[in-house]
């Protein structure tokens, strides 16, 4: 039986930590960032930046952005714009962290780092893909925004394309 996070089960409108499967990071694509508002605090309606996803197999809401977040999507993308925030993938992980109320709980972040891209290996479909794409009117830079390419499967793939 797969486990559940109970926070899972009360439908809450935002995500949280309980989205990483088993606690373990996660890459998914940010579309947009808005200024909204967003949270009601002490009955008050109060504006908050909030990361609307592309569709993914973890979750299905939004994420609210503190301010640790927004540092961190400025220091990958290189802008404090939250209009420049758009169409890049991220890394989703929970840091330990002081709470409002005191003491310390998980927190859902967003890692300043770019997410590796996953290596490309011969024979696979990805890789049968890839040749394909080459064959047609695609370029080498479209494989590498997806994959990352040795030398060697590079010249390979230069070669299968070309045969």
């Amino acid at each position: 039986m797969e486990k559940v996070h109970w926070k899972k089960n009360i439908d809450p409108n935002w995500i949280g930590c309980y989205v990483l499967p088993e606690g373990k990071d996660i890459v998914v694509k940010i579309l947009s960032v808005t200024f909204d508002t967003a949270l009601k605090v002490a009955g008050k309606a109060k504006k908050s930046h909030v990361a609307i996803f592309d569709k993914n197999p973890y979750f299905d809401k939004p994420m609210l952005l503190n301010a640790t977040n927004c540092k961190r999507l400025t220091a990958r993308t290189g802008s404090p714009y939250p209009q420049d925030w758009s169409n890049i993938e991220v890394t989703l992980c929970q840091e330990m962290d002081k709470c409002v109320t005191g003491g310390q709980d998980w927190g859902l972040r967003i890692k300043a780092e770019i997410p590796k891209l996953p290596d490309l290996q011969s024979g696979t479909k990805a890789y049968q893909n890839a040749v394909i794409h080459l064959k047609g009117e695609g370029k080498i830079e479209d494989i590498e925004k997806r994959f990352t390419l040795t030398p060697d499967i590079k010249k390979q793939l230069e070669s299968d394309a070309n045969t």
